[in-house]
């Protein structure tokens, strides 16, 4: 909100002067004529579905704006696998060592929540992130990152770097116990081909 609000002092709106600002406009205004679709059980259910993706969504308008250069890109790459190392030792630390007290009061806090997380014998790890799903995704986002920065122009020793982060990400990930990150590997891979 307060960048629209920013936009309306600045009226720079030359930045977004693309297709893909188009095409992103379009999708929201549809998603927003949704909510007089008749044949909607529940508005709950739009405000569910529409308020994640349609957050990432705007995030485009609020990026687009802010990010003007290649080296600021490469800080927020940087910064995006530093924040991953953070969250895979905080993985191996549950896995290998115990819970922090607070972990382990948000665990049991719920026993259904024990329930799911408790499969098999073992505890699925969940790190800095609120469930083992959005940590196992991060994990695989950021292998998946590192190794299309490894086809790119860097230098050999950023690239054996960026392969062992991959590595890294991918083994820990397997920590968490989410089938479906399972996919995005393979699928991620061939994308790059």
């Amino acid at each position: 909100l307060g960048f629209f609000i920013k936009m309306k002092k600045d009226k720079q709106w030359a930045y977004f002067d693309n297709p893909i600002t188009y095409f992103t406009l379009i999708w929201l205004g549809y998603n927003l004529f949704e909510i007089l679709n008749p044949n909607s059980p529940a508005i709950l259910e739009w405000v569910y579905t529409v308020r994640t993706v349609g957050f990432i969504m705007l995030m485009y308008f609020v990026f687009l704006y802010h990010i003007r250069s290649k080296e600021y890109i490469k800080f927020l790459i940087k910064l995006w696998l530093f924040l991953d190392v953070i969250a895979a030792l905080s993985g191996i630390q549950q896995e290998f060592y115990r819970l922090f007290p607070f972990e382990q009061t948000w665990l049991f806090r719920y026993p259904e929540r024990f329930k799911l997380l408790f499969i098999a014998g073992h505890l699925r790890k969940w790190a800095i992130f609120s469930d083992p799903v959005v940590f196992a995704y991060n994990m695989v986002a950021a292998a998946l990152l590192c190794v299309a920065l490894i086809f790119g122009d860097t230098k050999v020793y950023k690239k054996i770097i960026l392969g062992m982060l991959a590595s890294l990400f991918i083994f820990i990930m397997l920590y968490s116990g989410t089938r479906a990150s399972y996919v995005i590997i393979p699928a991620g891979v061939m994308m790059l081909f």
